[in-house]
């Protein structure tokens, strides 16, 4: 098959699953712009920032980067050793994940369980942890550092007359 036409067939293949993606992520995204109160003016830049990086990286999935592997890349009927050794550690970690796999399709009962178990302490979590996105700034108190001689003892400094403190 031809390069071009290599590439107008990989992007097709792919152009749904990034269509969704892209569209997705956005659609995340985006609405944390329109945030009311404190979260909408801390999340605003970030927000349209990760949307609109969505939209550009979708469109360059679909369009630059199959033309540019159809004129860059060409078909390797001898591979490095470089390639070999990356080859066999995709294939080790192929097989591991079918292994893991086929094991968890066999304990398909024990893995239901454990799901509903961090379910539940996910919501519990959830429910424990404080909702306010940032501290509050006033708290109503005022925190104060005193120092006193070395060895005077703390009765001894309370009752000293008001205009020896003055200086704390």
């Amino acid at each position: 098959m031809p390069r071009l036409q290599a590439a107008y067939a990989g992007a097709r293949e792919i152009a749904f699953a990034v269509v969704a993606m892209t569209l997705t992520l956005a659609s995340v995204y985006a609405p944390l712009a329109f945030a009311q109160g404190r979260t909408g003016r801390l999340f605003i830049e970030f927000a349209l920032a990760l949307a609109g990086a969505v939209l550009v990286s979708g469109f360059v999935a679909l369009t630059l980067s199959p033309m540019m592997c159809s004129l860059l890349l060409r078909h390797q009927t001898k591979h490095s050793w470089i390639y070999n050794i990356i080859e066999k550690a995709f294939d080790a970690l192929t097989n591991g994940y079918r292994r893991a796999l086929a094991a968890t399709l066999r304990a398909r009962l024990l893995i239901l369980v454990a799901w509903f178990v961090v379910a539940g302490l996910g919501g519990y979590v959830f429910t424990q942890l404080k909702s306010e996105l940032a501290p509050i700034e006033d708290r109503g108190v005022i925190f104060g550092f005193v120092s006193a001689a070395p060895g005077l003892h703390r009765r001894l400094y309370c009752r000293q007359p008001e205009g020896d403190r003055a200086h704390v």
